[in-house]
């Protein structure tokens, strides 16, 4: 837990950006993942029309 130390010292002196990149660091993973499933919905979804 020592070994966190200056880690936890560093987030504490630049809290806001760290915390918005992690913000938008996990609205871009949930954003590809979105799209990765919708995009395998449609290629489905016309393959079972053509069937």
């Amino acid at each position: 837990m020592r070994d966190l130390i200056p880690f936890l010292k560093l987030y504490k002196k630049h809290w806001f950006g760290l915390t918005l990149g992690m913000l938008l660091a996990f609205a871009t993973l949930a954003s590809a993942i979105g799209l990765l499933a919708l995009s395998g919905w449609f290629i489905a979804a016309s393959a079972w029309q053509v069937c």
